[in-house]
């Protein structure tokens, strides 16, 4: 049986991971589906002013809302699946939670974005690639807006010409 981990974070380009799992399971239903939402820890500096249950709390109603639509999605078609909630580095939870249930894949949805913008980003996604060594399948989402088409690589370039104007001063 083939087991599948679909991180959910945002729904909206989550629900293209999920409609592509989906679809994978009718043709064939012999397929485990595990949906996990990773929570960022809170700072420390916070944690001397919350209780640890209140961040707990704080945690798992983010999660639940998280993952509120894509277990709907899934229950609407009646397939099975499991859930889990976790806090952490969204990348190194992600890859550990994959390696301990031993799944066989990881299916992601992602918002389109240009070669430049991902250039300058430190994404869960890039993160997980060098983390994991399980087939990290990515489906790519809605695009992203306008400006962070625009404004990211903007200054993304701007920064580099700083550099490279400061090395030729």
């Amino acid at each position: 049986m083939k087991r599948i981990l679909i991180p959910v974070g945002d729904i909206q380009n989550s629900k293209f991971a999920i409609r592509h799992v989906v679809s994978q399971f009718m043709q064939n239903s012999a397929v485990e589906i595990y949906l996990i939402n990773v929570q960022p820890k809170f700072s420390r500096h916070i944690g001397r002013f919350v209780s640890k249950q209140t961040m707990q709390d704080w945690y798992q109603n983010k999660s639940e809302l998280a993952l509120t639509e894509a277990r709907k999605m899934l229950e609407s078609q009646g397939i099975p699946h499991h859930v889990s909630c976790k806090t952490g580095e969204p990348a190194t939870v992600i890859a550990n939670e994959a390696k301990r249930l031993h799944c066989d894949q990881i299916v992601l949805g992602t918002a389109r974005k240009n070669s430049l913008m991902r250039l300058f980003e430190n994404s869960t996604i890039n993160q997980l690639i060098e983390k994991t060594h399980i087939p990290v399948e990515i489906i790519s989402g809605e695009s992203v807006s306008r400006f962070e088409r625009w404004a990211i690589p903007t200054a993304g370039a701007g920064l580099i010409a700083t550099f490279f104007g400061m090395l030729l001063d």
